[in-house]
């Protein structure tokens, strides 16, 4: 099984998971608890590829740890948390020295 094959079996996980804890979510709330758009959430979970960055993207949405959608999950711990109060910003992509 490849890291794509995986992160959609992830992605299908975390999305049972938040509709179970929150039957009356519809997609857009679902792809907002991912921090992806309702659209793009359809396309990945009819097979689209997940990249890195949005992988990297959805763990730190659900306060997950690094390279979680990469190893297969049989078990959906800490699925449905929502993320820490403080979890609310992106981290800058341009070198603060740079700005500086």
């Amino acid at each position: 099984m490849d890291v794509f094959a995986i992160r959609y079996e992830n992605l299908r996980l975390l999305v049972h998971e938040l509709r179970r804890r929150h039957p009356t979510w519809l997609q857009r709330d679902v792809a907002t608890a991912l921090d992806v758009s309702p659209s793009y959430l359809s396309q990945l979970t009819a097979g689209k590829k997940m990249g890195d960055e949005v992988a990297r993207k959805i763990e730190v949405a659900r306060n997950l740890p690094h390279g979680w959608m990469d190893v297969l999950q049989t078990e959906p711990s800490r699925v449905g948390e929502s993320p820490p109060p403080y979890v609310t910003s992106r981290p800058l992509r341009i070198d603060p020295e740079t700005i500086a």
